[in-house]
């Protein structure tokens, strides 16, 4: 991949489409769709070289930088603590990228056929406790 340029810089739609996804794929989960279906949701997601929480974690750091190099900071306590926020969310969120490792457990249990079982979070009515 060529290194990205200002001409590059992804637009608030292209962000608000992520947002959107993500809120599709939680609304799928809630209509509990087979463990089959869910987990090529999961792996893109998930994935801890790639995932979600990874760039994430990365956007926020970069977050943090940038804020670090902007003139202000060296005169604005709370830009510069605005950047540590940022830090710290990246650190918390690249932990959180291991959460890919139940991935092969799960790929397991969709091959082993199974019962249709109530949601062993729902109520009588459904929904998620």
């Amino acid at each position: 991949m060529p290194d990205p340029t200002r001409d590059d810089a992804p637009t608030p739609e292209h962000i608000r489409g992520a947002v959107h996804t993500l809120t599709q794929v939680t609304a799928y989960l809630h209509t509990n769709p087979p463990l089959a279906d869910v987990l090529p949701l999961l792996t893109p997601l998930l994935d801890e070289y790639d995932g979600i929480l990874l760039r994430l974690s990365q956007t926020f750091r970069e977050l943090g930088h940038y804020l670090d190099q902007d003139v202000y900071a060296a005169h604005d306590i709370n830009l510069a603590e605005a950047a540590d926020y940022y830090y710290d969310a990246a650190a918390v969120l690249k932990q959180w990228s291991a959460l890919d490792w139940p991935i092969p457990i799960l790929r397991a249990l969709a091959e082993q056929p199974h019962p249709a079982t109530e949601h062993r979070h729902s109520g009588t009515d459904g929904a998620c406790r």
